[in-house]
């Protein structure tokens, strides 16, 4: 089993929610606020789609460890 293998097993049985209020769009993106009920209610602003992603990314990357 190599490195991909791997990761991608741990992301499959990796389980996560989280609350999503987009609040605006500006230049063709969305700003607002996620919570992450797995992170004791950790509630982050985002400035861009892509921000959004990242933060998501990351709080699954810390459930994988």
């Amino acid at each position: 089993m190599d490195m991909d293998d791997m990761d991608n097993k741990d992301r499959e049985t990796a389980s996560e929610t989280f609350i999503v209020n987009i609040q605006r769009t500006q230049n063709s993106s969305w700003q607002g606020d996620i919570t992450w009920s797995g992170g004791n209610g950790e509630k982050l602003h985002f400035r861009s789609g892509l921000e959004l992603l990242k933060i998501m990314d990351s709080a699954m990357d810390k459930t994988a460890d």
